[in-house]
């Protein structure tokens, strides 16, 4: 599985864009959809880029482990936490009333 290719990093206006419209899938009102536009804008204006660069000089820095960017949180996500799963940790299950298995 080393050789497939490398998970591509998205761009960070594509990132935000994403985020942006899964969020204002569970907004409840114009009010929280405006204080997400604010926060995305802010994040975009500041940190964002940075990060953004920090995450593609790492990027470029690692041949082996990690092989992807999202690999070291992906393997503490998975594996740091051993406790049994419930059954209402899954978003489907915690989010009520927001949709529907159709």
């Amino acid at each position: 599985y080393l050789r497939l290719p490398r998970l591509p990093l998205p761009k960070l206006e594509d990132t935000l864009e994403r985020l942006r419209l899964s969020c204002r899938a569970c907004a409840t009102s114009e009010r929280e959809v405006e204080q997400l536009e604010s926060a995305i804008e802010s994040f975009a204006a500041g940190p964002g880029e940075e990060l953004q660069a920090t995450i593609q000089m790492s990027e470029v820095s690692h041949e082996g482990y990690p092989h992807s960017w999202l690999q070291q949180f992906w393997d503490k996500a998975q594996n740091g936490i051993r406790d049994p799963a419930p059954v209402n940790t899954g978003a489907f299950f915690a989010l009520e009333g927001k949709g529907t298995l159709a």
